[in-house]
């Protein structure tokens, strides 16, 4: 199938495979009459409309009570993980290690970029590619969670002070964290 939007060849009749879209709504989006000057297919993303109107982004606290939420949901599944196999063996320990290495290479960039994570949900917030405010690919958000975890907690200090509310992370990675509709 074709995708209406950015005109790919994609094998799922749901979504498409690039750029996210899910057909059924975009094409009840399309055919509805623009309200207030929007134009219909202009970029946004189809499953959660974003808002970044009146120049209001997420704040620092907003964005840091989204990671610690994300920190607690991995440690949870560190300890639940560590606790079930806890005497499994020498199996066990390898079985052990393999999740818990996939839960921190794996959770927040594919929850990042395929839906969100826990944290992002809970604080009505998503990270979207800059400046068309689609969903960012795998790589860019293995991108930023690399220069996040390289940078640390300063790259979250430069929030006040840059355009946008955009951390060091952001800008690498060419995204923007926005609030949700």
């Amino acid at each position: 199938m074709q995708c209406p939007k950015c005109h790919k060849e994609t094998s799922s009749d749901i979504e498409c495979n690039f750029c996210g879209i899910i057909f059924d709504k975009y094409r009840e989006r399309v055919q509805q009459p623009a309200v207030s000057g929007e134009q219909p297919g202009s970029g946004e993303y189809w499953e959660v409309k974003v808002s970044i109107e009146d120049g209001k982004y997420p704040t620092l606290t907003r964005r840091y009570i989204a990671t610690a939420i994300d920190a607690v949901f991995v440690l949870s599944a560190i300890m639940l993980i560590s606790y079930l196999f806890e005497n499994a063996g020498e199996t066990g320990v390898k079985v052990r290690v393999g999740l818990i290495l996939s839960l921190f290479f794996i959770y927040e960039p594919l929850c990042t970029s395929r839906f969100c994570t826990l944290g992002q949900k809970i604080m009505r917030v998503r990270v979207r590619r800059y400046p068309s405010l689609e969903r960012i690919s795998l790589l860019m958000a293995y991108t930023r969670i690399l220069v996040k975890a390289l940078i640390g907690m300063l790259s979250f200090f430069t929030l006040p002070f840059s355009q946008k509310r955009r951390a060091i992370h952001d800008m690498a990675a060419r995204s923007i964290v926005v609030f949700v509709d």
